[in-house]
């Protein structure tokens, strides 16, 4: 009776070991994803998020300095459209698993002169995330062996942002502002072929950063900065594993990197020719990313990552632009694995937004002049693959490729 007493706590060990150690893998894809795209028409138009190609109410998230290009009078922002990205991972035991999305985007806002003719504020609120999706079949090691998973994860992550700028002088404009971030996600996974699932998430909090930044504009061009501050993302929830009790402190702990922006532009003629530079300091990230639940890992294999971006826009009529560009988005992530002593590093996962070294194109038609204010329409494709060595913390290889068409318009009020 002993020895079948041992057996049983043994093999209920066993079980909970492997369904947290599956959570944790799950987990990782989704706690630690960039979004898909920027706010703003302008921004996916550049390709990237541009400190110097932002304009109107998208602003406030990524150079508040530029809200000092608005006019004195209220405006009303509002951009919608939709986006369909395609995700594709394929394990070297495994077929290929495949995902398609397709959901609505949108950003709102407005922008006028607050108090004194030199002072500018905005308002913006962009849903950056929203939407759930099943992934049946997904290949995750758990406890030293690869099983297939069906997950089921939904997320709701919606960015507010208030910031203002001040002329300092015609040419000069000085802006800062707050970023906060509410986000809720809910996670289920199971081995496929079984009923009882691994894992019950439910997470929540919300989170702030501030940014500052500054413009400069001259007739021959522009220059751009801004500084976002990093945050350490600690979640509140319930999560049970293996159909245990539940747990209300999931432990898991994300991080946004501090971020320095950079452009500058020069016209020429009717062409004017812009190139943006964002520095992502991910480094702290390696210490204080956990996956969760007792979490197994011992760091991330994560690091620092120049992005930079290249766009032309010719003047086509008074009232009329054009433009095109060209971006390159390398991924922070390294392949993770082994570690030295106990635990593991976290690399790249099926879902992450930035586990690939990504390229961006971008295109852009702007009409001004109206008696409503602007509108424009403006397309994003972004794409990328890599391929994880066996050795690596999910090896195989991953794709993926995202579409974004939105339209935006301005209304004086």
């Amino acid at each position: 009776m002993r020895s079948h007493a041992t057996r049983s706590q043994a093999t209920r060990f066993a079980v909970n070991s492997m369904a947290t150690l599956a959570a944790l893998m799950v987990f990782a894809g989704r706690a630690h994803a960039q979004d898909l795209f920027p706010a703003g028409v302008e921004t996916k138009a550049a390709g990237m998020e541009s400190a110097i190609a932002v304009r109107s109410a998208p602003a406030t998230l990524y150079n508040p300095a530029n809200l000092g290009l608005e006019p004195a009078r209220k405006r009303a922002y509002l951009e919608a459209g939709a986006i369909r990205a395609r995700m594709a991972y394929e394990h070297p035991q495994y077929d290929q698993v495949f995902v398609e999305v397709h959901s609505p985007v949108a950003t709102a806002g407005v922008t006028g002169a607050f108090l004194d003719q030199r002072l500018r504020a905005g308002l913006a609120i962009f849903p950056s995330k929203s939407g759930g999706i099943v992934i049946n079949g997904i290949p995750q090691p758990v406890a030293g062996e690869t099983h297939s998973l069906a997950v089921e994860n939904s997320d709701q992550t919606i960015k507010t942002a208030l910031g203002a700028s001040w002329a300092v002088s015609p040419a000069i404009n000085i802006g800062t502002g707050i970023i906060h971030t509410s986000e809720d996600r809910l996670l289920s996974a199971r081995v496929v072929g079984s009923a009882t699932p691994l894992l019950n998430q439910k997470m929540a909090n919300d989170f702030a950063r501030g940014i500052a930044g500054v413009r400069a504009d001259s007739k021959i061009g522009s220059v751009a900065a801004a500084l976002t501050t990093p945050v350490r993302k600690t979640y509140d929830g319930e999560s049970s594993v293996a159909g245990g009790s539940a747990s209300s402190k999931p432990e898991t702990v994300a991080y946004e990197p501090a971020v320095v922006a950079t452009g500058w532009s020069v016209a020429t003629g009717p062409i004017r020719t812009e190139f943006s530079l964002n520095h992502r300091m991910w480094g702290d990230a390696a210490d204080v990313m956990r996956e969760g639940l007792a979490s197994s890992t011992s760091g991330a294999d994560i690091h620092d990552v120049t992005e930079t971006g290249l766009r032309f826009t010719w003047a086509a009529t008074p009232k009329l632009a054009v433009s095109g560009s060209l971006a390159n988005l390398p991924s922070p992530w390294g392949e993770g694995g082994n570690a030295s002593g106990n635990g593991s590093l976290m690399g790249p996962g099926f879902g992450m937004a930035n586990g690939v070294d990504r390229q961006s194109i971008g295109l852009l038609a702007h009409s001004s002049g109206t008696r409503f204010g602007t509108f424009d329409v403006g397309l994003m494709n972004l794409w990328g693959n890599r391929t994880v060595s066996r050795g690596g913390a999910n090896p195989g290889h991953y794709q993926m490729d995202v579409l974004t068409l939105t339209a935006a318009s301005t209304i004086v009020f």
